[in-house]
């Protein structure tokens, strides 16, 4: 589907109770999606747009996920959770969400990438923040820094 109008919409996804932010990796095969659900849960599910194209859990756990941002490379998952108690931001390995890192202090919220995927932004205590990230197979990110309020 092209996002000039030259083609009509296509229904991705139905969801009983709402989906809230949807992501689509940059090669075009998966279909990241945080949905509310019954109890309002807020977990992320996950689908490829070709072949098998079932859904099927990413994150789901009993903490409230919000802001879903994935790698320009696809290969990392950006994502705030009040797992700790309060909101933080979060990276983890894509599809196989296998490791896991808390990126922010203290609180944070709102993630995004940099175009060339070297920096991950979020917001915390009122600052935007920003975190180097190392290319590489590992996720090894700097100390996070504040830009600006």
């Amino acid at each position: 589907m092209k996002s000039d109008g030259s083609t009509p919409p296509q229904l991705l996804q139905k969801a009983p109770f709402g989906i809230w932010e949807a992501e689509v990796s940059g090669d075009g095969q998966w279909l990241i999606m945080r949905l509310d659900e019954e109890g309002f849960n807020s977990n992320l599910r996950v689908r490829r747009l070709s072949g098998d194209t079932a859904v099927k859990p990413l994150l789901v756990e009993p903490a409230f996920t919000l802001c879903i941002a994935l790698s320009r490379d696809s290969h990392w998952l950006a994502y705030t959770s009040n797992q700790s108690g309060q909101y933080e931001v979060y990276v983890s390995s894509f599809p196989d969400m296998k490791s896991k890192r808390m990126v922010s202090s203290g609180g944070g919220g709102e993630p995004r990438w940099s175009r060339d995927g070297r920096e991950l932004y979020f917001v915390g205590g009122g600052k935007l923040m920003a975190v180097a990230v190392p290319p590489g197979p590992t996720f090894s990110p700097g100390a996070p820094r504040a830009l600006f309020r």
